[in-house]
């Protein structure tokens, strides 16, 4: 069994100490402006997924609002369209079969 003290362990630690480093270097680095490229590169990519993400929001949100309030309003249409495309599709189905 290996003691807690002992040289694999802090080699361990010190590896993965060293990488984090490296990691907060590199994110100062580039939020400090002394990696352009990569600043730039990582606000257009965050610019694109949160635009995505913004609008796959919206679009769930409206949905979500909006399809209750009008289906409660439009109740008869949409049991009468309902029934007809529930028709159809046995109509269909029993012409392939």
């Amino acid at each position: 069994m290996l003691n807690p003290s002992s040289s694999f362990y802090l080699t361990t630690f010190q590896w993965q100490f060293a990488k984090i480093n490296r990691l907060v270097v590199k994110f100062y680095d580039v939020s400090s402006g002394k990696d352009l490229m990569t600043f730039f590169l990582a606000t257009t990519f965050l610019w694109i997924g949160i635009e995505n993400y913004t609008q796959e929001f919206v679009i769930y949100w409206v949905s979500v609002i909006t399809i209750p309030v009008l289906s409660e309003r439009y109740e008869a249409e949409v049991d009468y369209l309902a029934s007809k495309g529930n028709r159809d599709v046995k109509k269909l189905d029993r012409k392939f079969d």
